[in-house]
């Protein structure tokens, strides 16, 4: 009598980001800093304008949930740890 082993598992991969500067992370470049809203609280300055589009590419990369997946050695990882389980 022939037995099929058959495993199920779930893979996750997870990212985790520090959310302090020096942002540098993502292409700033696509943020135009005279375009950027400013909260009342802060100071409307170039340099907090440079600042913010910094923060803000480094959020809009780490927002891309498939960013990691492009990445040949993320998948190659992947492909490893899932042949490891069988």
């Amino acid at each position: 009598m022939h037995i099929k082993k058959t495993i199920a598992y779930t893979v996750a991969l997870i990212g985790i980001a520090n959310a302090h500067a020096p942002w540098n992370q993502g292409d700033a470049r696509r943020f135009d800093p005279d375009k950027i809203h400013l909260a009342p609280t802060q100071h409307d300055n170039p340099e907090t304008r440079e600042v913010m589009t910094r923060y803000l590419a480094e959020v809009d990369e780490q927002n891309d949930p498939g960013a990691a997946m492009d990445d040949p050695a993320v998948l190659k990882a992947h492909r490893e740890a899932a042949r490891q389980t069988k």
